[in-house]
């Protein structure tokens, strides 16, 4: 009788699991029609969400076409429907163009970026914990939209190559990625890695100070530890409104190049 019962469980469980896995590909093959109902129905109670675009064994040469970019943007939306999402990474590195020649490597101006950033400004983050978001550009809008709609039970945010494009700034969306960690109701940890766009990367203002493009303590350096500094509520000034607001050269007035991981007013 148990193994009856056993049996039956287990083939409503593997039913249930075709069931879901038939809805996560909205595409038909044959009729070429989407369904995203219903994979925004197979994702409603998944808490975590890994998306990585390509196996990195394949490299994007040319801007994708916008159909098709069309297409990755409802898939993800779909994806980032589920209001249960509590732990998400997303790595869009394998849609990144070339730059500078490098196939392979971080990017130091957001162009080259996959313009993903509507979807996220658009996704529901009210109730995620753990945040990773890697090779993605935003206009500065959409930056501090996505900032916005994160919720406060944020643990952690790991943020690295994103973008800003269209002559935006990182300045505003710091300062609201800055209340979010400050009033989460839980301790929250910020890491910024390879920024671009905004302030960030910018080398001609770094060689006005004797610093060479390419050193270990290079500009993008201080400004992401800066800017880490600031969200954590461990630096008082916004180093990205500073550099904004001043004609001079990084690093702003209130700092000195090496003292940035050191100490701040």
């Amino acid at each position: 009788m148990q193994q009856g019962n056993s049996s039956a469980s287990s083939q409503s469980q593997s039913s249930l699991r075709q069931a879901t896995s038939d809805k996560m590909c909205p595409f038909d093959l044959f009729t070429g029609a989407t369904n995203w109902e219903g994979l925004r129905a197979a994702v409603r109670s998944i808490r975590t969400l890994l998306v990585k675009a390509g196996d990195g064994r394949l490299v994007q040469l040319h801007p994708i076409l916008a159909q098709n970019q069309a297409y990755l943007n409802n898939y993800l939306s779909a994806l980032l429907s589920g209001p249960c999402l509590e732990d998400v990474d997303l790595d869009f590195g394998a849609l990144t163009l070339p730059c500078r020649g490098r196939v392979i490597g971080p990017v130091d101006n957001p162009e080259p970026l996959n313009p993903v950033g509507s979807v996220l400004a658009t996704a529901s983050w009210h109730n995620i914990k753990r945040l990773c978001v890697h090779y993605a550009a935003f206009t500065e809008e959409e930056l501090v939209n996505f900032f916005e709609r994160i919720g406060n039970r944020l643990e952690r945010i790991y943020l690295c190559q994103l973008g800003v494009v269209k002559e935006g700034g990182w300045a505003r969306p710091l300062e609201v990625l800055r209340e979010k960690v400050m009033r989460s109701c839980v301790s929250s940890d910020a890491l910024l890695e390879d920024l671009c766009g905004g302030g960030f990367c910018d080398v001609d203002k770094a060689k006005e100070f004797g610093h060479e493009e390419g050193s270990e303590d290079s500009h993008d350096d201080w400004a992401c530890r800066a800017a880490r500094k600031y969200v954590l509520g461990i630096r008082a000034m916004n180093p990205l409104a500073e550099l904004e607001r001043s004609s001079l050269a990084w690093p702003p007035p209130d700092t000195c190049s090496h003292s940035l991981c050191q100490s701040d007013v």
